[in-house]
Parts: C-alpha cells; sequence; structure tokens
C-alpha cells in the first residue's frame, strides 16, 4: 500500500518468517529511518530462540 503526504512516501521493512506469520514491522516516514536493523536483529534472535 502506497501512503503520500505531500511529497513524501512512508517507508519501512517486514520481516516474515517462512509460514507467512509478519514477525516485524517498523514504518516511518522518512526514507533515512526505514530500515531498522536493531528490530530486525531482535526478531530474527527470538525466531533463533523458538528453534
Amino acid at each position: 500500500m502506497r501512503k503520500v503526504f505531500g511529497a513524501m512516501r512512508q517507508s519501512g521493512s517486514l520481516l516474515i518468517d517462512r509460514d507467512g506469520v509478519v514477525r516485524h514491522a517498523h514504518a516511518a516516514t522518512m526514507p533515512t529511518s526505514g530500515y531498522d536493523k536493531k528490530g530486525i536483529a531482535r526478531a530474527i534472535e527470538g525466531l533463533l530462540r523458538v528453534r
């Protein structure tokens, strides 16, 4: 889905597991803050602990 606020688009990051479950979602108005490296790393660590 595309959102537009004036000339700015929202960006972000998603982490979806093999079963199609969204494990991490992060939205940002500024493209430079769309990638949440720490949040994705925490989500991956959580998946590794479950195994």
